[in-house]
């Protein structure tokens, strides 16, 4: 069996977009986290705190790479590190619409990337908040609208904005000529969200798109729903007539495990890939072999770090799986016993030899080698946003 090796192609202007996107979790000590929906792995953003009052409406601005979001039940704007999580800055916007003592939802970001739109109620005005204005400069809007939607999202080629109705699952899209602006495209595509628990109401708190148009829509129980919007366009838009009869589908094969979370809002489009969604979780670790990476000139000058990838099957076995992991954008991989895929993003996903398999109960290790280039050092002997998922 030969060695395989691969590198990973760096994300360019053209391949905006991350892994994952970003969610907003708790309705005050609310933190950052991230979401893969390929991996369903949710994950703290490392050493992120809390923000102590809570935040939602979470936009990613592509222009800066920070994110935006607006405390809870005020005209706060938070500026975020999308890094740390950390709030950078806290901005009272002035002539804001009233609230009636409600908080904004929804948030995202204009293809402009200066244009922060923002919604509370279904009876107070949108706001149009322009980022790039010192002063950010306020620009009210007609009311949202009625409905069971807290998120929405801008598609990536029509330039338009969509959300999901958790209440009976019809998909918006807004409108900013129409009163209200949230307008009915199409019923029924999405089934009724569900809660966590019983007696509370489902709702779909965080909705994305990844950046081919394929809509994300994930309900407050861990149920990932996805829908087929590739083919509009902003030349030509899908219309109600085109969206008849279309149904999203339920990926993963199973709940992402919230444990509990409360998911406000999600942020950032997530990089297509075209491998299937699977939350059928095996246990895994990644350990270091050494302490200290080695100086290497193969395949040129750089660092090699030896890592040793360990997978537990649980009550089944596992004839096929996956492991995904973060890895520098320039670094390598080599192993001779798991296949290599990447994807942009900075995130490699490795597949199992035909003739490997883990017996129930049973765990396996699987070695590979990591390189960087010689002025790319890791700051440490770890790999983050590890999962792994049994395909079979």
């Amino acid at each position: 069996m030969t060695i395989t090796e691969q590198g990973v192609e760096p994300v360019t202007a053209e391949k905006q977009g991350n892994a994952y996107t970003y969610l907003a979790v708790g309705v005050t000590d609310t933190t950052l986290q991230t979401l893969n929906p390929y991996s369903g792995l949710v994950a703290k953003v490392e050493n992120a705190t809390s923000y102590k009052a809570g935040y939602d409406a979470l936009a990613l601005r592509s222009k800066d790479g920070r994110l935006y979001a607006m405390k809870q039940r005020s005209d706060t704007m938070l500026v975020i590190d999308a890094d740390t999580g950390k709030v950078l800055a806290e901005k009272e916007l002035t002539g804001m619409p009233g609230r009636g003592g409600m908080s904004y939802t929804n948030g995202d970001f204009e293809p402009d990337g200066d244009n922060y739109i923002i919604a509370s109620g279904p009876q107070q005005p949108a706001v149009r908040v322009n980022v790039a204005a010192d002063p950010p400069r306020v620009t009210k809007l007609n009311p949202a609208g009625p409905g069971g939607w807290y998120d929405w999202a801008y598609h990536p080629k029509d330039a338009q904005l969509y959300a999901v109705d958790g209440d009976d699952g019809a998909l918006i899209r807004i409108d900013m000529s129409a009163n209200p602006i949230g307008q009915v495209l199409a019923e029924g595509c999405f089934p009724k969200a569900e809660a966590p628990t019983q007696g509370a109401r489902g709702l779909y708190s965080a909705v994305f798109f990844d950046t081919v148009g394929h809509l994300y829509a994930v309900d407050t129980a861990g149920n990932t729903n996805k829908f087929d919007l590739t083919r509009s366009t902003k030349s030509k838009p899908v219309t109600s007539d085109d969206l008849r009869n279309v149904k999203s589908s339920r990926v993963g094969g199973g709940r992402l495990k919230l444990d509990g979370l409360q998911v406000q809002d999600a942020a950032g489009q997530v990089l297509f890939h075209d491998i299937p969604e699977r939350y059928d979780w095996i246990a895994a670790r990644i350990v270091a072999r050494s302490d200290h990476p080695n100086e290497t000139w193969d395949p040129e000058h750089g660092w090699e770090y030896s890592f040793r990838l360990t997978l537990t099957a649980g009550d089944t076995d596992v004839h096929d799986w996956r492991a995904t992991f973060d890895i520098p954008a320039s670094a390598r991989l080599k192993t001779t016993s798991m296949q290599i895929k990447y994807h942009d993003g900075r995130q490699a996903y490795l597949y199992s030899q035909e003739d490997r398999h883990i017996s129930a109960g049973q765990s396996q290790d699987f070695d590979f080698l990591l390189w960087v280039p010689v002025d790319r050092k890791l700051p440490s002997m770890t790999l983050d946003h590890l999962a792994a998922v049994r395909l079979g």
